[in-house]
């Protein structure tokens, strides 16, 4: 199998989601939420999550 398009992270990814606005939503280990294109994978926006205890 052969990828389409690719794109790389610097952690390890924990969520993918495909939105209905037709961005990607990618969240790493580190709680870092990012909203992509899916056309070409570029980061539109994002944050950084906060901690969350048990």
């Amino acid at each position: 199998m052969q990828a389409i398009k690719e794109t790389n992270f610097k952690e390890a990814i924990i969520k993918i989601k495909v939105l209905d606005n037709g961005k990607l939503l990618v969240v790493d280990y580190k709680t870092i939420v990012r909203f992509l294109d899916i056309d070409t994978l570029k980061t539109m926006s994002g944050f950084k999550g906060g901690n969350i205890s048990p």
